[in-house]
């Protein structure tokens, strides 16, 4: 039986993916398309999910996977395998565009909350350059299937 903090912990991470998807869904079409120049110009849209992520990624560090109830749910699982395979891979390996992308978040994350955010114009095109890379990266992969899942259950639940 999961306790109220892991069940707290997981809601919260729910509402961040549904505010990240929502938010996501808007601009797909932009992603998708050879063309940055949506991402270029809505920095107002940029600076919001960049926020949510970080506080994804806050919200998934301070948490204790080695802790969560079995049998875990879908998404604990498969956020159990994102954090398992960013702690092991290979840096070096990595396309140059993710790199950036996990460099840029990083040190927004080391900044701290009190801080203001910081735009990185860069972050879009990197972004962009790093969900068109083939091969698709697993780390892509893997959050491209959490957000596949959230679509599914939301539609499951809209029903």
């Amino acid at each position: 039986m999961a306790n109220s903090t892991d069940s707290d912990s997981e809601s919260k991470l729910i509402s961040l993916i549904s505010q990240i998807v929502a938010l996501d869904d808007g601009k797909d079409t932009d992603m998708d398309s050879n063309s940055d120049s949506e991402w270029d110009s809505d920095l107002e849209w940029e600076s919001k999910i960049i926020s949510l992520i970080i506080q994804t990624i806050s919200l998934v560090i301070s948490m204790d996977l080695n802790s969560q109830p079995k049998p875990e749910s879908k998404l604990m699982s498969l956020t159990t395998q994102t954090v398992s395979l960013f702690k092991s891979m290979d840096f070096a390996s990595l396309p140059k565009p993710l790199l950036k992308v996990i460099s840029l978040f990083s040190k927004e994350i080391n900044r701290g909350s009190d801080q203001k955010l910081e735009s990185d114009l860069r972050l879009p095109s990197l972004v962009g350059q790093t969900l068109r890379h083939k091969p698709e990266p697993e780390l892509i992969l893997l959050i491209r299937q959490i957000a596949s899942l959230h679509r599914r259950l939301s539609e499951f639940k809209s029903e």
